[in-house]
C-alpha cells in the first residue's frame, strides 16, 4: 500500500509571491480518506504534504463548472510554499562557514 497519494497541478488558481493557491477535487481527498493516505501535491514551484482529514476541516471550497453546468465539481484550496532553489554558490558558502574546508 501506497503512504502518499500523489496529485501533480500543472495549473495553479493563482500565484503570490510566497507560493500557489491549488484546487484540489474532492474525489481525491475522499480516496485518500479511504485508502488511509497522505496526499502530496506538487506544483511547478513546490510541493507540500497533507493529511486528507485537515483538509476537509480547514481549507474552503470551490465549485467550479468544467463540463456539465449541473454538477460543479468541488475543490479544496490549497496552499503551496515557494521551495527556494539553492545554487552551488550558496552551497558552497554554507560549507565553508560550517567549517569543512578547515
Amino acid at each position: 500500500m501506497k503512504l502518499y497519494r500523489l496529485i501533480n497541478i500543472k495549473k495553479p488558481l493563482y500565484s503570490v509571491e510566497d507560493g500557489d493557491v491549488v484546487g484540489v477535487y474532492e474525489r481525491e481527498i475522499k480516496m485518500a480518506i479511504k485508502f488511509r493516505q497522505m496526499l502530496r501535491v506538487i506544483s511547478k514551484n513546490g510541493e507540500a504534504d497533507f493529511y486528507p482529514k485537515w483538509i476537509k476541516k480547514n481549507c474552503p471550497t470551490i465549485s467550479k463548472v468544467f463540463l456539465r453546468p449541473e454538477e460543479p465539481m468541488i475543490l479544496y484550496k490549497l496552499f503551496i510554499p515557494r521551495q527556494k532553489i539553492i545554487t552551488e554558490d550558496e552551497k558552497l558558502k554554507k560549507l565553508s562557514e560550517s567549517g569543512v574546508f578547515g
